[in-house]
């Protein structure tokens, strides 16, 4: 019984060694079938994603190549072209300080002498080289700009000769604005009020710098057409170019009918720019409608009818200007005293002592600057000023003695 023990216990870890092996080998294979089944059952879509990603690689390869080969082509296209552009203005400053400068200053004495015939050469017109039409043309422009009446009609036709004002009427339908405003500018200097229907046309252009350059241009040849395109005007433009729009249309002398809608309006803007137009010399119906203006509740409308009441110079804008003396704003009653020592008059004196004693120093140096202008009556005002204003007075009696001694 001794010796069958350990036979025994010899074949029960066999067994036991047999049943792990087994097991083992179960587990094995369950987990070769399983990725066999798994790489069978996927195998396409891993075959055509590695595929595909190979593809891409082996593309990109040469798309990275054709791409750095076309970077490198157009880089040196791009250094081909600065340096001939370097070249050529090279060139062109060499040839405009020299012989180009030559020709135009030949150009500008020959219109300056005779413009009409510098257009014929043997009685028939000249022809002219690109170069040559391109000198010709700025020499007549400039020479236009300090000539009297008879000598512009004389450029103009030499102009229209060379063929240059058809150039200029072609190139207002032109593609570039840079074009349509330079022949806008060209015909307002050489004032061709014929083309100036054309131009009215380019007051709706899509670009603001045409638009400016159309306005001036109608307003340099006081064309009628302006008056009625004056609303049109200021509602297709910003805020910001009042300024410079009101400039440009002062030229043209609207009448001040068609302001009146201006005068009225609920846009103090445009109540502004109604006392800007209707400054002008001795107009009694400008200062009708800025006497409205004088009154209004926003202080720089108010103190624009106080300049445009001094430029009208009437009995009428002076009668307002004394009422505007009383204005409850400093600024305006400075302004006033202005325009009264530009008008001049002894009826301005008490008007002018009383502001000389004002709360504000600007409207009491506006006033004093206005008696001193005044000759001796205003500086007799001046001296019996002195005891209240010491140092304005002694400030402008001793500038007034320093001019009389000049004269």
């Amino acid at each position: 019984m001794l010796r069958a023990r350990p036979y025994y216990n010899a074949l029960r870890v066999r067994a036991i060694l047999v049943s792990v092996s087994q097991r083992a080998l179960l587990n094995n294979a369950d987990r070769l079938y399983n990725k066999e089944t798994y790489t069978k059952r996927n195998r396409p879509a891993m075959n055509g994603i590695l595929e595909t990603i190979l593809g891409f690689l082996r593309g990109s390869d040469k798309f990275i190549y054709n791409l750095i080969g076309i970077m490198a082509l157009a880089l040196s296209a791009t250094v081909t072209f600065l340096i001939f552009l370097h070249i050529l203005n090279i060139i062109r400053n060499w040839y405009s300080a020299g012989p180009l400068e030559r020709k135009y200053q030949q150009w500008k004495r020959r219109i300056d002498f005779n413009a009409e015939h510098s257009v014929r050469e043997e009685g028939r017109p000249r022809r002219l080289p690109m170069l040559d039409r391109a000198v010709a043309r700025k020499a007549m422009i400039e020479s236009c700009a300090g000539a009297d009446d008879s000598k512009k009609s004389e450029i103009r036709a030499a102009y229209e000769a060379f063929g240059f004002y058809r150039t200029d009427i072609r190139e207002l339908r032109s593609l570039f604005w840079w074009r349509r405003m330079q022949a806008v500018v060209r015909l307002e200097h050489l004032r061709f009020a014929e083309a100036a229907g054309k131009v009215a046309l380019l007051i709706n252009d899509s670009n603001n710098d045409v638009r400016m350059a159309a306005v001036s241009m109608l307003a340099a040849v006081k064309h009628p057409a302006l008056k009625d395109l004056l609303p049109e005007l200021f509602e297709a433009n910003s805020r910001w170019s009042y300024k410079y729009l009101i400039n440009v249309i002062y030229l043209a002398e609207i009448p001040a009918e068609h302001i009146e809608s201006f005068v009225f309006s609920e846009d103090r803007d445009r109540r502004k720019a109604a006392a800007i137009l209707l400054g002008r010399r001795g107009s009694d119906e400008s200062v009708t409608m800025l006497a409205v203006l004088s009154e209004d509740g926003v202080k720089d409308v108010r103190r624009e009818a106080a300049k445009s009441l001094a430029r009208a110079g009437t009995p009428g804008a002076r009668a307002l200007l004394f009422d505007m003396t009383m204005d409850k704003n400093p600024q305006i009653r400075a302004e006033a005293a202005k325009g009264l020592g530009a008008m001049g008059g002894d009826s301005t004196v008490p008007f002018l002592e009383k502001l000389a004693l004002g709360e504000s120093f600007e409207e009491r140096y506006q006033a004093f600057k206005a008696l001193a202008g005044l000759g001796e009556k205003g500086l007799a005002s001046i001296r019996n000023l002195a005891e209240r204003q010491p140092e304005m007075a002694r400030q402008f009696l001793s500038a007034g003695s320093m001019e009389r001694e000049r004269q």
